[in-house]
C-alpha cells in the first residue's frame, strides 16, 4: 500500500539526467523515533520504479531528517547528475 500511494503522488514529468546519480532526500517526521535509514531504501525503491533507473548508479546520497506535526509528513527528493 505505501509504494502504491507513493508512486501515485511523485511527478510523472520528472527528468533524470546521465548517471552516476546523487540523491538528496529530505524526509518530514512526525515521530523521532523513526529510523531515517529504514525510510531511505523503501522510499529509493519507489523512485526507481516510476523513473525506471539503477540504483547501483547512485554514487552520492544526502539525507535529512526533520521533525513535523502529526499530519504534516513530507519527503522532498532530487537526482541529479554528478556528469
Amino acid at each position: 500500500m505505501y509504494v502504491q500511494n507513493v508512486l501515485s503522488q511523485l511527478p510523472k514529468d520528472y527528468k533524470i539526467n546521465q548517471a552516476p546519480y546523487k540523491l538528496t532526500l529530505e524526509f518530514g517526521l512526525s515521530s523521532k523515533l523513526q529510523d531515517l535509514d529504514n525510510c531511505i531504501k523503501v522510499f529509493q525503491d519507489c523512485l526507481v520504479k516510476m523513473y525506471d533507473f539503477d540504483d547501483r548508479d547512485i554514487y552520492e546520497l544526502q539525507a535529512k531528517k526533520v521533525i513535523v506535526k502529526k499530519g504534516c509528513e513530507f519527503i522532498k527528493f532530487d537526482i541529479s547528475s554528478l556528469k
